[in-house]
């Protein structure tokens, strides 16, 4: 980025900024909704888990050669629904979140590109104005140095 004298002002200043936080805000936006895809990504392995244990616990039960317990088969059958139910919820809140990461993630990119392209144009603009600077500087010193010489008519 080009350095810009103290005289320079960029008159999309107001703009580039309120840019600028947008795309901040976005960016919160978009780590918020990692956050909550990673929590229930977590909540979905916590609930794998759980399902290994019932189904361990369910095969160690049934494996013995004694007699069936009807009412615990009953209850774990309906243990299992529930956590079927819940991974199923699970499952279609990671989605959700997965699509609104991406939306939010499409957001901060259209977002970085529009402050992108104002920052280039500031960077013209940086430019065109130490151009301009440099150009008024010489002719200050051509005045100066036209001031300065004898007047050869005088002579």
């Amino acid at each position: 980025m080009k350095r810009a004298s103290r005289e320079f002002r960029f008159e999309l200043e107001a703009l580039r900024r309120k840019r600028e936080w947008e795309l901040d805000a976005l960016r919160l936006e978009l780590a918020h909704a990692g956050r909550l895809l990673q929590q229930a990504n977590e909540r979905k392995e916590a609930l794998e888990i759980r399902v290994a244990t019932a189904r361990q616990d369910w095969a160690r039960r049934s494996a013995g050669a004694g007699v069936i317990d009807v009412h615990w088969q009953r209850v774990a059958a309906a243990y299992l629904s529930d956590l079927r139910e819940m991974m199923k919820r699970v499952l279609d809140e990671i989605r959700a979140l997965h699509e609104a990461r991406e939306q939010a993630l499409a957001r901060v990119t259209a977002a970085h590109r529009e402050l992108e392209v104002l920052e280039r144009q500031r960077e013209r603009a940086i430019e065109t104005f130490n151009i301009e600077a440099g150009r008024r500087e010489l002719v200050r010193a051509d005045e100066n140095w036209l001031q300065r010489m004898p007047d050869e008519g005088a002579a």
